[in-house]
């Protein structure tokens, strides 16, 4: 097959989606297909819309010697109709990969209203659909409006192996101080890093590290707030910033720490949470999206509504006085990671649906 790939930016970007993507690609690669990455430079959501009028990007299109077009969904600004103009005038059919919708990771009413309005122009105009969570399928049937032809392929468990043994989690949990709390994730609002900190900021009976691992240059602004909320709220020995981490480094981290915290506003997946289980570490997420999938309230962790400070505390306080919860909540975690597909297998799922779509 030739394939065509449009994302924003290089698919080298470190989130979960572009992942996703790269895993894609580099499994297609492996069966002999050529993939040809389509980048669009990324300015802003409203200068983007411009690119439905770039004549050099719909030609290109247009003149696309490919057997099949996908398109990352993140993308949707710059094409929802530049799809519309080519639908008739090509014979290859457009695939789009969807991680999330935008407009569901937003609280802004203003904002969620022009991502509502884009993204359903949008997938009107797309002849298949590659989810990455049930979660995600139900939320774009909803606003087309019924079934849609697409798979759901959920992300491999098997990027970072882990080495960790179930006897050597419970004598992490028994043996360690002080409490150690990771975030894995963007430094970005929706992330929800702000309510995490907030929420530690009320425990003073047992000592507890939060360690950020994360890009903090998406927003500046965002994370100027950050640093200013740890600071006047005296946190500032308790809560370190690392950025970036390689994969290595990253591992470490897995197997000293004690839980995982990530109250995202929404999740279209939440690739962080089935790693983390991998290690042995009970989730904190929100209801907000598809964490729900990964772990079951009580069981592997907890779930709270998003944006809510009070029962977010409630929960981690919960692990960090109760170490047998913690124990138990530790070896479901790494029993339910067991569950997940390995990245071959998923990817096989959509290299199969792309080859009966063609």
């Amino acid at each position: 097959m030739k394939i065509g790939l449009i994302i924003y930016g290089s698919l080298d970007t470190k989130t979960g989606g572009y992942f996703y993507d790269r895993m894609l690609t580099n499994y297609m690669e492996r069966q002999g297909d050529h993939v040809e990455v389509i980048s669009i430079d990324f300015k802003n959501y409203l200068r983007n819309i411009g690119d439905n009028f770039s004549s050099p990007l719909y030609y290109r299109l247009l003149k696309a010697e490919v057997d099949v077009l996908l398109q990352d969904e993140l993308n949707h600004t710059s094409l929802f109709w530049i799809n519309s103009r080519l639908r008739s005038r090509v014979s290859y059919p457009i695939i789009t990969i969807v991680h999330h919708l935008s407009y569901l990771a937003t609280s802004s009413p203003h904002t969620k209203l022009l991502y509502y309005f884009l993204e359903k122009r949008y997938l009107s105009t797309l002849d298949g659909f590659i989810f990455n969570s049930h979660t995600t399928q139900r939320s774009v049937e909803y606003l087309v409006g019924g079934k849609l032809n697409g798979v759901v392929a959920y992300p491999g468990r098997d990027h970072i192996q882990p080495s960790i043994t179930p006897r050597e989690v419970v004598l992490r949990i028994y043996q360690t101080d002080p409490f150690r709390i990771l975030y894995i994730g963007n430094l970005v609002p929706h992330k929800g890093l702000h309510t995490l900190i907030k929420a530690l900021s009320k425990i003073d009976y047992r000592n507890w590290m939060l360690t950020v691992i994360g890009n903090p240059s998406i927003s500046t602004a965002y994370v100027k707030s950050l640093h200013d909320l740890v600071y006047s709220k005296n946190l500032g020995s308790q809560v370190s910033f690392l950025g970036f981490v390689t994969d290595s480094e990253l591992k470490t981290h897995l197997e000293k720490s004690h839980v995982l915290a990530v109250p995202s506003i929404y999740e279209g997946f939440g690739i962080v949470y089935l790693e983390a289980l991998g290690f042995g570490l009970p989730i904190i997420a929100t209801t907000g999206g598809a964490a729900k999938e990964i772990i079951k309230h009580g069981r592997e962790g907890f779930l709270v509504p998003p944006e809510n400070p009070v029962l977010l505390g409630k929960s981690v306080s919960k692990l960090m006085q109760d170490l047998d919860l913690l124990r138990h909540m530790s070896l479901n975690a790494i029993s339910r990671y067991k569950d997940f597909p390995t990245w071959s297998e998923s990817m096989y799922k959509i290299y199969d649906f792309l080859k009966n779509v063609i």
